[in-house]
């Protein structure tokens, strides 16, 4: 039985698979899916320092045992910014590194399943989504999950000034290293 996906596609179940898993998450007011292979992994949130004159994006550095993860907001990326009192209670995907840049996490409000089975995958075109970031719309049950590409999610400017702010941390940490040897 066909299941409409998006835009003038039409998906048959059974047609085409999506063979890998998937991370389910909610943030920016939906559901969200990225490859699995993409999360290295979960982790609760912490305090995070949050330098002036960031971009809008970054939600601040987490400290990971002495290395600054830089984590940017997932609602400022695709939609209204939620209120930042209840960040404590959410989750940050430590994302695997990629060719646009270095770690990254990204803060959701929730994760809802590290391991979940698409039954097709929609395809969207790149100039579909900001930077191309969606790269699909999974087929997951009756509901259709958007796909992030995790080296979509920043614009080049965005991934070099994140990278900028996260030399400049590593730099602070370092330094308190040196003082406390």
């Amino acid at each position: 039985m066909p299941l409409p996906v998006a835009a003038g596609m039409v998906f048959n179940r059974g047609m085409t698979a999506a063979p890998q898993r998937f991370v389910l998450f909610r943030a920016a007011e939906g559901e969200w899916a990225m490859s699995a292979s993409g999360v290295a992994e979960v982790l609760p949130t912490a305090p995070m320092q949050r330098p002036a004159g960031s971009p809008a994006v970054l939600a601040g550095f987490l400290n990971l045992g002495g290395r600054p993860l830089p984590v940017v907001r997932l609602d400022a990326l695709f939609g209204p910014e939620a209120g930042r009192a209840d960040d404590l209670y959410h989750h940050v995907l430590r994302l695997t590194s990629s060719e646009a840049g270095g770690e990254l996490g990204l803060l959701v409000e929730r994760v809802t399943d590290v391991d979940a089975k698409a039954e097709g995958v929609a395809p969207l075109e790149p100039d579909q989504s900001v930077n191309g970031a969606l790269v699909g719309n999974l087929v997951i049950g009756e509901r259709l999950v958007p796909l992030l590409d995790r080296g979509r999610l920043l614009l080049v400017e965005e991934q070099r000034r994140i990278d900028d702010l996260a030399a400049a941390a590593r730099a602070r940490l370092d330094q308190l290293d040196q003082a406390g040897a």
